[in-house]
């Protein structure tokens, strides 16, 4: 079960209540492409 939360905003992003988990990453590959984001941090 889930807790009821609030929507806050920053800047444009929403965060909270029933938006989706919002992460920011430093790389510019498709995460999902395993070896090519490896090879980009490395």
């Amino acid at each position: 079960m889930r807790r009821k939360t609030s929507t806050i905003y920053v800047r444009d992003v929403p965060i909270g209540s029933n938006h989706p988990i919002v992460v920011q990453s430093m790389c510019n590959t498709d995460t999902r492409d395993i070896k090519s984001t490896l090879n980009q941090i490395n």
